[in-house]
């Protein structure tokens, strides 16, 4: 995913990147994931990323994103309002293999939060936390 300074995090019609990798989505996956030059996880094709390592929630930085969607926003906030402690860092896709990784979550306001349960050949742990992130009404809204 390339993504132009001038426009990270802004929701565009310059989306071509997630256009063309949308395509290379294979029958009964759910998404793609993008990735920069570097290998860092970045964001899905039509949704945001969050991991739940050990105590903390992870997110790729704003700045780093085609799109900072609404979803992610709200989901962010709630998390807050509960106390959690959410950080904006670089995600390595070496950190679905840790011990601390306690899963994934995509997250967009039409499909709202969706645990993910495989990534790629890794299958990712469901959380007791991700499961209440996902069953929350307030964030289908």
């Amino acid at each position: 995913l390339s993504v132009s300074p001038a426009l990270a995090g802004l929701k565009s019609l310059s989306r071509l990147d997630q256009v063309l990798a949308s395509r290379t989505i294979a029958a009964g996956c759910y998404e793609a994931i993008l990735a920069d030059r570097a290998g860092r996880l970045l964001e899905g094709t039509r949704t945001n990323i969050m991991l739940l390592m050990g105590d903390q929630w992870l997110t790729p930085p704003s700045s780093d994103l085609a799109v900072a969607g609404v979803m992610r926003a709200r989901v962010i906030d709630y998390l807050r309002q509960k106390s959690e402690w959410v950080r904006e860092r670089a995600l390595s896709p070496a950190m679905l293999t840790s011990r601390d990784c306690r899963g994934m979550i995509l997250m967009n306001s039409v499909a709202g939060v969706v645990p993910v349960r495989n990534f790629g050949c890794v299958w990712l742990p469901v959380d007791a936390r991700l499961a209440t992130i996902c069953g929350q009404r307030l964030l289908t809204e």
